[in-house]
């Protein structure tokens, strides 16, 4: 009964969040050189939270936003098995219910998955036997495993609607997925097509793909008009996420699934190492630390001006030293011959 009702708690939250502000994400899962998932949250500031927590023998990556305090709803997992799955909002909206049979799944719900499961056939089986239903708010699932299987899942009119990967990639942003199944990228309409092109020939066009060019592409298809609040991209083999803060691609943290550890990847001036506990961190202590780091930038900066600008005076002073030690010698010099040219005239006037 508890569990029943987390789940409505969830919906509802999800519902009011995307209802009364619209957000667009987008999300891929790319085999080409590694195993390599990614997400951005495109929505107004607020609270997020990334921790770790345990479910049997795994480990759970947990990317979660706060609609009101204290109280975070999932939009990414990852487990330490390597199983993926990114909940988005999908348009134009869909059917919905309020409550379901149990013979059906809300969409909402498919990312619980990754507590029990180990791979994209496993959610895939799960799916031919529950229907999924949409409640209060329309919304799709990218999940995706380490062994290159991968899959949009959304709930279609009269059955789920699955579109499989078909290449070493997979893309989703907010338009219907199964409308466009297997017609050219350049031929998709609605809702995030443009994010969508431009992340599939983003990808399409780099033979080698990892942790810097995923952060790359998520900074193409960032957005201001529903604002990028962060950006990550999960490597499932070394079981780390990379994490990107309000648009800062120059600042990057690097979180430690098993280890449960924060630390700098790229971009800071000093070190940044953190042990995480259960309750995990959110996105304010990060921005708490980019501030820091940004004020130590300031203060590097600034000693470093002043030492160049130090040195450049005693250059200065080195080299009008030199020139009055030149103007020096040749004043002693000409006395000196005007010297021996009055004592050489004297001879010889004798």
């Amino acid at each position: 009964m508890k569990k029943k009702l987390s789940f409505c708690l969830i919906a509802i939250i999800i519902a009011i969040m995307c209802i009364s502000q619209a957000y667009a994400c987008t999300g891929f899962a790319v085999y080409k050189n590694g195993v390599y998932y990614g997400m951005n949250f495109d929505y107004p500031q607020h609270e997020l939270l990334f921790r770790v927590y345990s479910s049997g023998d795994m480990e759970v990556f947990s990317f979660e936003f706060e609609y009101n305090k204290g109280i975070f709803v999932p939009l990414l997992k990852m487990n330490s098995e390597g199983l993926f799955i990114n909940v988005q909002a999908e348009y134009p909206e869909k059917k919905k219910k309020d409550i379901r049979n149990d013979d059906e799944i809300f969409t909402y719900e498919v990312n619980t998955n990754v507590e029990t499961k180990t791979t994209c056939q496993e959610v895939r089986s799960l799916l031919e036997e529950r229907r999924l239903i949409n409640c209060f708010k329309t919304l799709h699932n990218l999940v995706a495993d380490i062994s290159g299987d991968a899959m949009i899942v959304e709930a279609g009119e009269h059955k789920n609607d699955i579109t499989n990967i078909e290449d070493d990639f997979i893309v989703m942003s907010n338009f219907n997925n199964a409308s466009f199944d297997g017609l050219d990228p350049d031929e998709v309409k609605g809702a995030g097509a443009r994010r969508y092109k431009e992340a599939y020939r983003y990808i399409s066009e780099h033979d080698s793909f990892a942790v810097d060019e995923g952060l790359e592409l998520l900074e193409l298809v960032s957005q201001t008009e529903h604002p990028t609040q962060a950006s990550l991209v999960l490597d499932a083999k070394e079981k780390t996420v990379y994490i990107s803060i309000a648009r800062d691609y120059e600042r990057i943290f690097k979180f430690d699934i098993l280890k449960r550890t924060l630390e700098s990847y790229r971009g800071f001036t000093n070190k940044v190492f953190l042990e995480i506990g259960e309750e995990g961190i959110t996105s304010k202590t990060l921005l708490d630390i980019i501030k820091d780091d940004e004020e130590n930038k300031e203060n590097v900066a600034f000693i470093h001006d002043n030492l160049v600008n130090a040195t450049v005076v005693e250059e200065t002073v080195k080299e009008e030293t030199t020139d009055k030690r030149k103007i020096l010698r040749t004043i002693v010099v000409c006395v000196i011959l005007i010297f021996v040219f009055k004592i050489s005239r004297k001879s010889k006037n004798k």
